[in-house]
């Protein structure tokens, strides 16, 4: 007891001084007899220094059952049953819960999603049986440095860590096959596969050089941005399935997406050791990086700092030294957004949405491609004006006559390209419309 009691004054005299946080953990862990590197940061005697640090977020810390599962930790925002957490863990689920530290389990419904941030709002159905406790928020993000705990539902902490960049844009991790293309040649119907990286998603479903893809889940693809861009539309773990020519014969395949961590990292084993990353750790509007050994089950509850002030949400576990929060400053004005219904949990309206976003996405391309004929068709049309008239000036009336036939097929086809290009402008509208 006096030993971390001990530990805990040197925690809060650092915290407060000018030294680094490199220092201070030295410090903490020469107190307790440790050396760095042996994951001192999960260490008991080590957790224990911050106990005191954790004991009254912990109150307002929840753990979230999904069809009696748990998937996520929770933080209480208010007396009236409003808790936080992290929304791709609810995914699919149709039961949700929460517990508290006694073990108590009281349903809750879940109320909104913001997506952006992977935030979901759930509501306890009856809020005053729980004696909920608030959480208290800190006033600033953290900063760089600054040493931060993670608290679960009894005073002992789950991890620590510190501040390691702060809060900014983390990128949406985008589907990648892993092959080298170039454009259709000859009689090819799409892009062909020149090279096939190794590791590669592309490389597990057996691709192989010379396959030409001429389809990708029920959309034609001509050139290499056109598959590039179908690819990039779902995300790692996605099953697509594609159309090819391999030796002259059509085949299908299918494939699960990965990412670029996979050709790209020489990390990537590294980074799943000692268990597995977030599904979604990716495509957040605003979060800190910090390197607490956070797993994927307690995310989606409160980061506190030596305050015991709440400077954010746990979101996701990155990589084998990174896991990001949503930053308060984020957070505090969401809360009533959410609670308003600002943003609607109903998965069947934001898939049909993100379906919407698609075909749009899908039609403008489409629209491009299309203009880019007729741009091509139009100079075709000049081409064939040129030779009429140079007949026309030779006076050989056979060479006029099929000069004459070359063109007036050229122009209809240029009518049809108009005609197609009008109906695709309407689809993009009506598209829009249902956005």
């Amino acid at each position: 007891m006096m030993r971390s009691l001990s530990i805990f004054c040197i925690v809060v005299v650092l915290s407060s001084s000018s030294v680094s946080a490199q220092g201070f953990g030295q410090r903490v862990l020469q107190s307790v007899g440790l050396a760095a590197g042996k994951n001192e940061k999960l260490n008991d005697n080590v957790l224990k220094a911050f106990r005191t640090v954790a004991a009254k977020p912990a109150k307002s810390t929840v753990r979230i059952l999904a069809d009696g599962k748990a998937v996520a930790l929770g933080v209480v925002i208010d007396d009236k049953g409003f808790v936080l957490t992290k929304a791709s863990q609810l995914k699919g689920k149709k039961k949700v819960e929460i517990r508290l530290s006694g073990g108590k389990r009281h349903v809750a419904t879940l109320v909104g999603i913001h997506r952006p941030t992977d935030l979901a709002l759930i509501k306890l159905k009856s809020p005053k049986k729980a004696k909920l406790k608030s959480i208290s928020w800190a006033k600033d993000d953290a900063e760089v440095g600054s040493w931060l705990v993670t608290t679960g539902l009894s005073s002992m902490p789950i991890c620590i860590g510190v501040t390691s960049v702060k809060p900014r844009k983390i990128a949406p991790r985008r589907g990648l096959l892993g092959i080298g293309l170039r454009e259709a040649e000859d009689d090819e119907e799409g892009p062909a596969i020149r090279q096939v990286l190794p590791n590669s998603a592309a490389a597990k479903a057996k691709f192989q050089v010379g396959d030409v893809i001429t389809n990708v889940n029920g959309r034609d693809v001509k050139l290499v941005q056109d598959l590039i861009n179908a690819i990039r539309s779902y995300r790692p773990g996605h099953r697509v399935h594609l159309k090819i020519v391999r030796n002259g014969k059509k085949r299908e395949q299918s494939v699960v997406l990965g990412d670029f961590e996979q050709i790209s990292s020489p990390n990537h084993f590294q980074n799943g050791l000692g268990g597995p990353r977030s599904r979604r750790r990716g495509g957040f509007v605003s979060a800190l990086q910090h390197d607490s050994f956070l797993k994927p089950v307690d995310c989606g509850g409160p980061l506190v700092n030596l305050d015991g002030k709440a400077v954010g949400i746990n979101i996701a576990r990155a990589s084998r030294i990174a896991s990001y929060a949503i930053p308060v400053s984020t957070i505090l004005p969401l809360i009533p957004q959410l609670k308003a219904g600002k943003f609607p949990a109903d998965e069947t309206e934001a898939e049909k949405r993100s379906q919407l976003a698609s075909q749009l996405e899908k039609m403008d391309a489409r629209r491009g491609r299309w203009r880019a004929r007729r741009a091509a068709q139009a100079a075709y049309i000049k081409k064939r004006e040129g030779q009429l008239k140079a007949a026309e000036k030779s006076k050989k009336k056979k060479d006029i006559t099929k000069a004459k036939s070359n063109l007036a097929e050229a122009k209809k086809n240029l009518q049809v390209m108009d005609k197609q290009l009008k109906k695709i402008d309407k689809q993009i509208s009506d598209l829009k419309k249902k956005l």
